[in-house]
């Protein structure tokens, strides 16, 4: 599952809406929109807040937990 599907999701499962999120977040409406649609990736600090705020681990947002994604990762690494 990509980034912006699993945001949509847990945010989803959290019952909040975008604009409920980027409240908590203190960001702008559009900015929640825009990462579950792939117009752009939050910064670094925002993906430690959004963790924090829908109770997962950066590795379950990020989609790492996924055996699939798992499998890419190593795959990509060890090809020449």
């Amino acid at each position: 599952m990509s980034f912006q599907e699993n945001l949509k999701q847990l945010r989803m499962e959290s019952g909040l809406t975008q604009k409920q999120l980027a409240k908590k977040l203190k960001i702008k409406n559009y900015t929640v929109y825009d990462w579950e649609h792939g117009r752009s990736l939050p910064r670094p600090f925002d993906i430690l807040l959004l963790s924090y705020v829908l109770e997962v681990s950066t590795d379950e947002l990020l989609g790492f937990d996924d055996p699939k994604v798992q499998k890419k990762i190593k795959e990509h690494l060890e090809s020449k």
